[in-house]
């Protein structure tokens, strides 16, 4: 059994939510699947409690367990108890009621949470009226305006009248917060709230859920696999591994001596920047080559990019004189936070977006005057990862046919000829064949992710442009597909274009980058010093939102940030 009491001196008067046994499997046509197995933990009024563990440990089905929101499969025993009201011999119509009011949740994507078709101040008025019908429209909308501006957003009145579609990543999220807290609920789970978002919006996130906490008396489950979200945002924490808690405790007692190897294997694997000086992780070095800041014999030459969404008032510069180089073998980094510019320059340089102004050079050739089979030919020489491999792979597909697709395509190979490069290809990206069979909806995030590299390198590219390729994976599947990365672009000599918003991924793994803000450069050379010695307040601002996995360096960074 696995207990977590949240606060060690924690009043019992003020224990918000309360776990014990919890049991959860799986009815599946194989028998029963085991998902957590005998957990408890409590959560008092104002501490939040971080469940942290890799895909699969058993962390959100704990969260939906408490939500009443497990699939018919589910098979649940143990006791809930929020606030004095035993969840287990609750009612469907008991359940509703309390969803929102007595306790709410926000979960990782809040595109899938909002209404495309409806105002977002017309949403929360919603939620708040769902609860309470005496509250008339225009009452309803008041709060919804005031919801706006206590999870910071800007101009919430003007922002009432926005759709989802209108606003950023971290702008919905905090609506979806805004609607979460709508009825004042006394329990709040937060379910890999910032895991899809830049670090500089994150860091403001976590800042939002913390003073929501303190200002309500608010209780917080906070599930996440970021160990420095978890030092950022936590009070207390518990670890779990295979459907069971393997170590509990305060935050910092956790985190500065984890007693339970799987907790040090989680903090070994977090990625972490390093000062200038410092020495390289062995087999991690990542400037073994020597650039300057315009190679010769560059893979890509993009000069004076200009891009213009829409037209007259609406228009929008979303690229504005970026110049970008990569050359032969080179891992160039661009980062920079959502809505910078990044993905819009990558997507250019692949030809997915046409330049209002400038050039881009691929391999000496200029993309602007390639017609037919040239251009097919130079499609061919480009692979690309993106962030969600579940998006980039045909769910009706074997894997098989999705890493071989690219040859149908581009190459005119016999099927033994096709098997033999696909199964060359899997073994590089260390998958054992018995994948090739499997719908990729069967493999874990890791491989899946495994097989999109083995896709965009089966037809030996001279250039990998990887948009945000491991931020939507476990730190340890995320230090492994990069270890994995590294190695295959050693052994292919293929160039690297890396888009993310992990400066510490991005350190690790690039010789140079370039920072963008507001659709332009705003700095750029070698990595190291760039990282290590920053030019601009911009750079300065990312790096000193990266979340690293010690309370203490966090909580002092929180007060520098405050004087």
């Amino acid at each position: 059994m696995s207990e977590v009491h949240g606060r060690g001196n924690g009043d019992e008067r003020d224990c918000m939510l309360r776990i014990s046994d919890l049991r959860v499997s799986f009815s599946t046509e194989a028998g029963l699947v085991p998902a957590v197995g005998g957990v408890d933990l409590q959560v008092h009024v104002g501490e939040t409690l971080a469940i942290v563990g890799e895909s699969g440990s058993g962390k959100s089905t704990v969260a939906l367990s408490v939500m009443g929101l497990l699939p018919g499969s589910a098979n649940v025993s143990g006791s809930m108890n929020v606030d004095g009201h035993e969840l287990s011999d609750c009612s469907e119509r008991q359940m509703n009621e309390f969803r929102g009011s007595l306790m709410s949740i926000v979960f990782q994507e809040p595109a899938t949470a909002l209404n495309p078709l409806m105002r977002v101040g017309e949403q929360i008025a919603w939620t708040i009226r769902n609860h309470d019908a005496k509250v008339d429209s225009k009452e309803a909308l008041e709060r919804a305006e005031g919801l706006l501006e206590q999870v910071g957003i800007p101009n919430p009145r003007e922002r009432m009248k926005s759709y989802p579609f209108e606003m950023s990543g971290g702008q919905r999220q905090r609506v979806v917060i805004a609607m979460a807290i709508a009825n004042r609920p006394k329990l709040l789970i937060a379910d890999e709230p910032t895991t899809a978002l830049d670090v500089t919006v994150q860091a403001e996130i976590l800042d939002v859920l913390r003073e929501l906490s303190k200002r309500n008396s608010m209780a917080v489950l906070f599930i996440t696999h970021n160990m420095g979200v978890v030092a950022d945002a936590a009070d207390s924490v518990a670890v779990m591994h295979h459907g069971t808690i393997v170590e509990s405790g305060s935050v910092d007692d956790v985190l500065l001596h984890p007693q339970h190897s799987y907790t040090r294997l989680l903090l070994s694997a977090v990625p972490r920047l390093r000062v200038e000086g410092e020495s390289e992780v062995e087999g991690k070095d990542s400037s073994r080559t020597s650039v300057v800041d315009r190679p010769d014999g560059s893979i890509v030459q993009a000069d004076h990019m200009e891009i213009t969404f829409g037209k007259g008032k609406q228009a929008v510069r979303a690229l504005q004189d970026v110049n970008i180089t990569v050359g032969e073998s080179e891992t160039v980094g661009l980062v920079g936070e959502s809505g910078s510019g990044k993905s819009t320059a990558a997507r250019a340089i692949l030809g997915l977006h046409a330049l209002n102004g400038g050039s881009i050079r691929l391999f000496e050739h200029d993309t602007a005057k390639l017609r037919g089979r040239a251009k097919r030919h130079l499609r061919a020489s480009v692979g690309v990862v993106l962030q969600d491999p579940v998006a980039s792979l045909d769910s009706r597909m074997s894997v098989f046919r999705c890493i071989s697709e690219p040859l149908d395509v581009h190459m005119r190979l016999s099927r033994h000829e096709k098997r033999a490069m696909v199964a060359e290809m899997v073994d590089a990206v260390q998958l054992p064949s018995t994948v090739l069979d499997r719908a990729p909806r069967e493999l874990s995030g890791g491989q899946r992710q495994r097989v999109s590299l083995a896709r965009a390198l089966i037809l030996k590219p001279k250039l990998l442009v990887a948009d945000e390729p491991t931020s939507a994976l476990d730190v340890s599947v995320q230090q492994v597909v990069l270890d994995l990365l590294g190695s295959l672009r050693d052994d292919l000599h293929f160039s690297c274009l890396f888009i993310s918003h992990d400066l510490a991924v991005v350190q690790q793994m690039t010789q140079r980058v370039y920072v963008m803000k507001s659709g332009r450069i705003v700095e750029s050379g070698r990595t190291q010093s760039t990282l290590s010695h920053p030019k601009t307040d911009y750079t300065r601002k990312l790096l000193d939102a990266v979340p690293v996995a010690n309370p203490i360096v966090q909580r002092q960074r929180r007060e520098r940030m405050a004087r």
